[in-house]
């Protein structure tokens, strides 16, 4: 198709409130700020409408950057896809000819769903170069590119495209925020995850993220969460980043998985200051581990509990209540199992099936009912506020509402009181 580009167009990018969470101003949306950071590079005119914060007045941010020379591209997991949809009928309000774009998680699972809603052009997966494309004037409505290999080429994410200063996050005390060093999961095997990225794991050079670290640092953050799906799995390099943070004084907090933590693991992220490692371990009983094919036992979860906490690193073990074959049997399993381990910190989510996951495109095979209409429209909250949310899932041991009256449980026994700040 022939590409034709037009440097006069603006293109606003909007990322939705995240209602479903307990605070959506913990951190920002790298994606968009990634996006934004390619745009300018190339010399077009970008502004980033972020909504997060705005839950109950969006609509009036919207207006403010109401122009007609302007594309619109909405980014919205599946919780948010609701509210995506409204505000694609917003903007069509006042121009009803408005081009509208559709990125993120939601656009790479269920493109269909997306064009069903009215937008003219869906972004499925990784959106640097897809963007460029649609700026250059494609009109594909489904535009889907190749991986970006060497993600050292992406320029660093544009953090002055938002005001990155209304976020709030600490670590140990310290004014913090995210970053990511890969994209991808080694494992990518588990039945209950959407791939949004390729399996194939990629990663940025330790070179190249220190250089964002000492951004960060300059911007006034001394901590980092490091979002990548399993920090760890290449040893050598997450070392040299570790160093890299030790040398900035700045603390952090790294999600991973349970089969890569060892003694050599924990010490270096001990002496280099990490306090926290977030653990998926989803349920503690056996029965349930391996129907979600988590690819990790319930006593690999239990030695690196053990480990980390002799390492002094703090724990947060997270769970899913409502998970295929779950029952009361279960439920007590997983009891057990943070009685014996004791993690620092649990937290419980409501499971929440959704699309390019294998429990949604083969749900006949597992002890599981949902209504995928009700999730792809209702909003879908696995999280949130106490008395905000549901269970859109029950198994033949347990119904929706008991999901729900056992989660909250959970939730006050062993975890932390939720509070707009975690």
């Amino acid at each position: 198709m022939p590409v034709s580009c037009n440097k006069n167009l603006k293109l606003n990018l909007i990322v939705p409130p995240s209602p479903y969470l307990i605070d959506d101003l913990s951190f920002p949306n790298l994606g968009v700020l990634y996006l934004s950071a390619v745009l300018k590079q190339h010399n077009y005119e970008v502004s980033v409408i972020d909504l997060h914060g705005h839950a109950d007045d969006w609509n009036e941010e919207l207006i403010k950057h109401a122009d007609d020379t302007s594309i619109w591209g909405v980014t919205c997991v599946t919780p948010e896809f609701p509210l995506a949809v409204q505000i694609l009928k917003e903007i069509r309000t006042f121009y009803p000819d408005a081009r509208t774009i559709i990125g993120g998680p939601m656009a790479t699972c269920d493109y269909h769903a997306c064009l069903l809603a009215g937008f003219n052009q869906v972004v499925v997966g990784e959106g640097e170069h897809a963007i460029l494309k649609i700026m250059k004037g494609s009109t594909e409505k489904v535009i889907k590119e190749p991986d970006i290999i060497n993600l050292d080429e992406i320029p660093l994410p544009d953090r002055n495209a938002i005001d990155i200063h209304r976020y709030h996050y600490e670590i140990d005390g310290k004014n913090s925020t995210n970053i990511i060093t890969s994209r991808g999961c080694f494992w990518g095997r588990c039945r209950f995850c959407c791939q949004v990225w390729s399996r194939k794991t990629r990663y940025r050079s330790p070179k190249n993220v220190i250089e964002e670290l000492n951004v960060i640092k300059n911007m006034g953050f001394d901590g980092v969460m490091i979002a990548d799906d399993e920090f760890f799995f290449e040893k050598h390099r997450d070392f040299e980043i570790c160093k890299g943070l030790e040398s900035l004084d700045m603390a952090y907090r790294c999600l991973t998985r349970s089969d890569l933590i060892d003694d050599e693991v924990a010490e270096v992220a001990s002496r280099t200051g990490c306090g926290e490692m977030l653990l998926g371990i989803e349920s503690g009983s056996s029965k349930i581990l391996k129907t979600i094919n988590k690819g990790v036992t319930k006593e690999q979860h239990e030695d690196a509990i053990k480990t980390l906490k002799d390492y002094g690193i703090k724990v947060k073990a997270l769970f899913m209540i409502g998970l295929p074959g779950e029952t009361r049997e279960t439920v007590e399993e997983t009891m057990l199992f943070i009685e014996k381990t004791q993690p620092d910190i649990c937290e419980f989510t409501i499971y929440t099936p959704y699309p390019n996951t294998v429990f949604w495109d083969k749900p006949k095979g597992y002890d599981i009912t949902f209504d995928k209409n009700r999730i792809l429209n209702g909003g879908a909250w696995y999280k949130g506020m106490k008395g905000d949310y549901v269970s859109y899932v029950s198994t033949s041991g347990i119904t929706a509402e008991e999901i729900v009256e056992i989660r909250d449980g959970l939730q006050g026994r062993f975890g932390i009181n939720e509070n707009p700040v975690p």
